[in-house]
């Protein structure tokens, strides 16, 4: 499995289209709502992003905002056309994704030509009144933004978090060892083994680049992959087999020292 694909089946993208078609007025969004996805198809368009001057933007933009951000869209002719989407990538400790993007991307959509398919297939969906719409365009956006970060991987523009692991030619290959099983035991050596590095070089060259040790980068994995199975429905004992614990208990301690409650306090708390 390529590394993207590795780190993704862990960290699922979620995407919800709430608004298609033209602009009308103001619209604002504030830092509780989370992340945000803007497609200006066509038209003009200011943002305002808290703390920054009001851009102006007249040709087909992109406007990814991986986690909450205060900004407000404004169209002043109302000639502004639209397809906006909220944004997840996982609860709690499954953000790793999120944590190691900006703050947020406006990017010409002329400069990403590889995305095209993807966005003609979206803005015809998400403007159309065929059945199965929203579902359709939710999808779409989450696979737009996985075109989006494979683009961006490929340009090298990350320099730090787990993007910028998985565009190291030697760390990449631990980070694969760790996302494609989470039950093995990966200590400091095995992973070092699997970069091709000495121990020491491998925990600090890790350390800089991921801004975590291999241990705190484990830890937080595996609880994000616990969350997802949880709401899965899946049993507790068999979530810690899963993910690697050696038994309940120790599942029960890493919930406690991360979220300050067990495992079974956290599901009832998403419901």
């Amino acid at each position: 499995m390529d590394e993207l694909s590795s780190l993704l089946q862990r960290l699922a993208i979620k995407a919800g289209v709430f608004h298609s078609g033209p602009l009308c007025g103001l619209s604002q969004f504030d830092k509780a709502q989370g992340g945000h996805l803007h497609l200006l198809q066509s038209g003009r368009l200011e943002l305002q992003i808290s703390g920054h001057a009001v851009q102006k933007i007249d040709q087909p933009h992109l406007l990814f905002f991986p986690r909450a951000k205060s900004h407000r869209l404004f169209s002043p002719d109302e000639s502004a056309s639209l397809v906006c989407a909220d944004l997840s990538f996982g609860s709690g400790s499954g953000r790793l994704i999120e944590q190691a993007l900006p703050e947020y991307l406006l990017l010409p959509l002329f400069e990403f030509p590889q995305l095209q398919r993807c966005l003609e297939m979206l803005f015809a969906e998400a403007f159309a009144s065929e059945p199965g719409r929203q579902l359709i365009s939710d999808r779409l956006s989450e696979v737009l933004i996985t075109l989006l970060l494979r683009e961006l991987l490929s340009r090298g523009k990350f320099q730090q978090g787990v993007l910028a692991g998985l565009c190291h030619p030697k760390l990449v290959k631990a980070l694969n060892a760790i996302h494609e099983d989470l039950s093995q035991v990966h200590s400091l050596q095995s992973l070092s083994e699997q970069a091709g590095m000495s121990r020491s070089s491998f925990a600090q060259t890790f350390s800089e680049v991921m801004q975590c040790s291999p241990g705190e980068y484990l830890s937080e994995l595996r609880l994000a992959e616990a969350q997802q199975l949880l709401l899965a429905g899946r049993p507790l004992a068999i979530v810690a087999e899963e993910v690697g614990y050696a038994s309940l208990s120790g599942l029960n301690r890493a919930f406690r020292g991360r979220f300050a409650c067990s495992p079974k306090q956290w599901l009832a708390q998403q419901s």
